[in-house]
């Protein structure tokens, strides 16, 4: 398994991580880049629920999905 990333380090666009937040919560997000859109966004975008003034302090890569025996 990775190590936790500090937040100052940002994930490629699009990738999946693992978050963690200044609350103690653990979560599911996908880190989006679109400043050079019409409507400029830059940040976190969750899977589920999630407190909104939450910071998130730090982060890691999902690890590999399971393999199927015989795989």
């Amino acid at each position: 398994m990775s190590e936790w990333i500090g937040a100052e380090e940002r994930p490629l666009e699009g990738e999946r991580a693992m978050v963690a937040t200044k609350s103690g919560a653990v979560l599911i997000a996908c880190f989006l880049d679109n400043s050079a859109s019409q409507f400029p966004w830059t940040g976190w975008r969750f899977e589920g629920m999630h407190p909104a003034n939450d910071k998130i302090t730090h982060w890691m890569p999902l690890p590999e999905p399971p393999r199927k025996e015989g795989e």
